[in-house]
């Protein structure tokens, strides 16, 4: 049963690979995608002190890497399928492991996910990070070993420089790890 499992889970990657892989350059880049390559490479002057930025300098090191379409959106792509393994894993932990297959099934059949993993946006590495983020929260509720807090708070953090609205998870958590404690 659990060498089951894991072909199951090998076979959901694989699928999840496959249709955010496939086509992924055929597409040019949309303002919005071309705008933010513009600012990493320094092509446009605008500079906003109050925009998270981890995004943008994990770009800054890897456009160097060559700028066409797709290899610019394969970070996304590889955040994208990081995601479904950790959703299976956060099922698992929460439920048991068959809601973690269909869980990481649904995520890599979801058209959204697929569409947001085939562009250079933010929001694929921002779902990951907070995914870990509640993963982690999870298990130190469960564990209680400091470890897994600095991970939480890690992960937390990143997410946060990532984008703003992480801002709603994080208070999300605090009320759930305050009413864990009561």
């Amino acid at each position: 049963m659990k060498k089951r499992h894991s072909v199951y889970l090998i076979f959901i990657l694989l699928l999840g690979a496959g249709v955010r892989i496939y086509n992924l350059g055929i597409v040019s880049f949309w303002f919005d995608e071309a705008l933010d390559i513009m600012k990493i490479e320094g092509l446009f002057p605008f500079k906003n002190p109050c925009v998270p930025i981890l995004h943008n300098v994990f770009y800054y090191y890897f456009i160097d890497k060559g700028s066409t379409e797709f290899v610019l959106r394969l970070p996304s792509a590889i955040f994208g399928i990081v995601t479904i393994l950790v959703i299976y894993y956060f099922g698992r932990l929460v439920f048991n492991k068959k809601t973690g297959l269909i869980s990481a099934f649904i995520l890599a059949i979801s058209p959204f996910h697929i569409y947001y993993s085939q562009e250079t946006r933010m929001y694929v590495l921002l779902s990951l990070l907070i995914l870990l983020s509640v993963y982690f929260l999870k298990r130190f509720l469960d564990d209680g070993r400091i470890n897994l807090l600095v991970s939480y708070i890690i992960f937390t953090v990143l997410s946060v420089y990532v984008h703003y609205v992480a801002i709603l998870t994080l208070v999300a958590e605090n009320i759930l790890f305050l009413s864990y404690w009561r």
